[in-house]
C-alpha cells in the first residue's frame, strides 16, 4: 500500500506525513484514513495511492492529490471504498480514480464523502474494470477531457449526486457496457464538444427511477443511448442531442 511514495506498511505507527495533512493505516479493518492531506507529485508509472488489492479510504477534511499519473488506483481484483464526511479534490494526468470496483459512500453511515475530480490530458475521471456504485448521499463531480465516468460492467447511484462533464472529442461522458441504474439521485451529464458522441451511453438497460432528476445533454449527437432498454418511473429525465434525438 503506497502513500505519497511511501510503502505506509512499512512505516512507524502505519503513518505517512502528506504536506500538514496525515495518512494512517489500519490494517485490522484495512482502512487507509486522510486527515486534510495534500499529496503531490509525478509517481510516474504507478499512484499517489496504490493499493495492491482492497482498500478503505476514510476522509476527514479536506484531502488534495495531484499526481503526474494516476491518482488512487487499486488493480488486482480490488474493490476501492471511499468514505467518511471529508473531501478528496484529485487532478491527475491519468485516471484520477481506477479500480476493479469501485464504491462511494458506505450505507449505514451518518457521513458521505465528497469526491470533486479532474482528468487532465486524454484520460478518465472514474474507470471500473467492474461495477460502479456511488450511494449513501454521497457528491461526486467529475470533469475529463476524455470519458468522465466509465465501468465496464455497470453502474448505481442511489440516493446521492453525480455532475459529469466530457470535454474530448468521440467520447461519452458516462458509459457502461453493463447496465446503468439510478433512484432518488440528482444527475446531471454534458459533453461540451461539438464532436461528442452520447453525453450518457449504456449498453445494457438504463432504469431511472424513484423521484430521480437526470439531465442528459450533448452538443454533439445524444443526450441519452442505450442498446437495450430504458425505463423511467416516477422520475424527471431531460435529454438534448445537439445535432440528433435527445434519446434513443
Amino acid at each position: 500500500l503506497y502513500v505519497n511514495g511511501t510503502n505506509i506498511l512499512n512505516e512507524a505507527d502505519n503513518t505517512v506525513a502528506c504536506g500538514e495533512g496525515t495518512a494512517v493505516y489500519d490494517k485490522a479493518t484495512n482502512t487507509l484514513t486522510l486527515t486534510n492531506a495534500t499529496i503531490e507529485g509525478d509517481f510516474d508509472g504507478s499512484a499517489a495511492i496504490y493499493s495492491h488489492g482492497d482498500v478503505t479510504i476514510r476522509l476527514v477534511g479536506t484531502n488534495t492529490i495531484t499526481s503526474g499519473y494516476f491518482g488512487v488506483i487499486a488493480p488486482n481484483n480490488g474493490v476501492l471504498t471511499i468514505g467518511g464526511s471529508g473531501t478528496l479534490i484529485i487532478a491527475s494526468d491519468n485516471d484520477c480514480l481506477r479500480a476493479t470496483d469501485i464504491v462511494i459512500g458506505i450505507v449505514g453511515e451518518d457521513d458521505a464523502p465528497v469526491i470533486k475530480a479532474t482528468a487532465r490530458q486524454d484520460n478518465t475521471g472514474l474507470y471500473v474494470v467492474k461495477t460502479l456504485t456511488i450511494q449513501n448521499d454521497a457528491d461526486v463531480t467529475v470533469n475529463s477531457n476524455w470519458t468522465a465516468i466509465c465501468s465496464e460492467k455497470g453502474i448505481q447511484i442511489v440516493d446521492s449526486s453525480v455532475y459529469a462533464t466530457a470535454n474530448g472529442d468521440g467520447v461519452n461522458t458516462i458509459a457502461s457496457y453493463g447496465d446503468i441504474s439510478v433512484r432518488n439521485s440528482v444527475v446531471e451529464v454534458k459533453g461540451t464538444s461539438s464532436a461528442a458522441i452520447p453525453a450518457l451511453y449504456a449498453y445494457g438497460n438504463i432504469n431511472i427511477n424513484n423521484q430521480t432528476t437526470l439531465t442528459a445533454e450533448s452538443n454533439g449527437m445524444r443526450g441519452i443511448f442505450t442498446d437495450s432498454s430504458m425505463t423511467v418511473n416516477d422520475s424527471t429525465v431531460t435529454a438534448s442531442g445537439k445535432t440528433y434525438e435527445g434519446m434513443i
